[in-house]
Formats: structure tokens, sequence, C-alpha cells
């Protein structure tokens, strides 16, 4: 699930969530793509993880065409489900959220296509 409140040339202002064993997880982010090669995304509200959270891409050309994408992850949970999700995300050396990049990239390459 997702509201999009504000969009600007280099920012972007979204509500995202989904579900979770116990009930919805939700984020109010601030996107913000105005350096090169970079968008991070830091959380102004959210019933998981601490305001002032972020994630960055780092995006760079890959080897042989295609893109190399490398995701700094620093969300700071705040209730029981963010822990989880947290030592979910560390356990699993980022395998979630590898995987909803990946399905987001795949949704917006077959639109493009």
């Amino acid at each position: 699930m997702y509201e999009v409140y504000d969009v600007g040339e280099t920012y972007a202002d979204i509500r995202e969530g989904s579900k979770a064993p116990g009930g919805a997880i939700w984020a109010k982010e601030h996107y913000d793509w105005s350096a090169p090669d970079t968008v991070t995304w830091t959380v102004s509200e959210s019933n998981f993880c601490a305001p002032g959270s972020y994630v960055t891409a780092l995006i760079k050309p890959g080897t042989g065409g295609g893109s190399r994408i490398h995701i700094t992850w620093n969300r700071t949970p705040t209730s029981t489900a963010g822990r989880i999700a947290a030592l979910l995300i560390l356990a699993t050396r980022g395998a979630p959220v590898a995987s909803s990049l990946r399905k987001g990239l795949k949704r917006l390459e077959t639109s493009t296509n």
C-alpha cells in the first residue's frame, strides 16, 4: 500500500507499508534524488522505525551493461514488529530488502517495455 503526498523535481513524500504478521507496518518517507546516482528515503513518521532512519541506494553503471545498486539500510526499530523486521533483515544479510528492490525494478522494467 502507498499514498503519494507531494512530488517535486528531486523529491517525493510518500506513505508506504505492507501487511505483516500481527498487523500492518508503515512509514511516511521523504525520497530525495537530488544527488547524482543516489536516492535516499528518510522516515518522517512510522509505526515501526524512528524518524530520521533512512535507506540509500547508490546506482552505478554495471559491467557489461545494466546497473549496479548498493543499498545502505539504516533503520532504528521502535516497535516489536520493527525489531523483528530488523532482526530478519540482519540475519538474512538484507534478503527481504533485496527481494523488494528486485520486484520493484522488475515492475518498472515491465512497464517501460
